[in-house]
């Protein structure tokens, strides 16, 4: 597993495949894949850390989190910022 840092891509792979990125928006944000909200720079690395951690299977939900943060069930609170492919039904 790695994670490659561009100036404006993210990406974590396994064995070769892209299973999560981050891509910088405008105004500085971080959209990551699975996640429903925007981070700055630190946090889009963490939260790819997160999803390798999980992938890795080092919980016994490690599939259903990023499952859950796709659909915006997560249930760890309302989020700082809302990504715009939400819908407030969603939460």
């Amino acid at each position: 597993m790695a994670i490659k840092i561009d100036d404006d891509l993210m990406t974590l792979e396994v064995g070769g495949v892209v299973i999560s990125e981050a891509r910088r928006r405008p105004g500085g944000w971080w959209e990551v894949t699975y996640w429903p909200r925007f981070f700055d720079r630190d946090q889009a690395i963490t939260a790819l850390t997160v999803t390798e951690l999980l992938q890795a299977g080092s919980s016994e939900r490690a599939g259903a989190l990023p499952v859950a943060l796709a659909a915006g069930r997560a249930g760890y609170g309302e989020p700082r910022m809302r990504s715009p492919w939400c819908s407030a039904k969603s939460w």
